[in-house]
């Protein structure tokens, strides 16, 4: 994990690939209503493939609504195929944790952000805050990574 909570994973896949490549499709062509797994997205012309959350949090287009995604593709090592993705989580919950960060840092410092009497009350609030906002960004995408897996037969 780097410090924009970045995930990558390498999983050697014992089938042929074609087999692989046939799973892949199917996780991302499945109908939009099939309920038994939260995941969609695309796969790519060269082999790649993208995946979220099937429901987002907000309805926009210019502003990323899902809480987690999933690039990956695959490479070939000594003939068999393997599955590398990166996992990352929304940016604006990123940005939320290190704006987070930067409060906890300037009241340390001394320097008053939230208007409470206590210094230990104004710490004790921004580091519950951060540690819940980590909790979040690594259930989201342990959960994305999860399904993925599920789905992938990798267990």
């Amino acid at each position: 994990m780097n410090l924009l909570f970045n995930r990558t994973h390498v999983y050697n896949y014992n089938h042929p690939q074609e087999y692989v490549q046939h799973k892949l499709k199917y996780i991302c062509n499945r109908r939009f209503e099939d309920f038994s797994v939260d995941l969609i997205g695309n796969v790519k012309s060269d082999g790649s493939f993208e995946l979220t959350n099937k429901w987002g949090f907000t309805n926009t287009t210019w502003l990323e609504n899902r809480e987690a995604y999933m690039r990956g593709g695959l490479k070939y090592t000594n003939g068999k195929p393997a599955i590398v993705v990166r996992l990352r989580p929304n940016i604006i919950f990123t940005t939320l944790f290190y704006i987070g960060l930067l409060l906890l840092v300037l009241e340390l410092c001394g320097i008053k952000i939230l208007p409470l009497p206590q210094m230990a009350m104004r710490v004790s609030i921004l580091a519950v805050w951060e540690i819940a906002v980590a909790i979040f960004i690594i259930k989201a995408t342990s959960s994305l990574r999860n399904r993925f897996e599920r789905l992938m037969q990798l267990n």
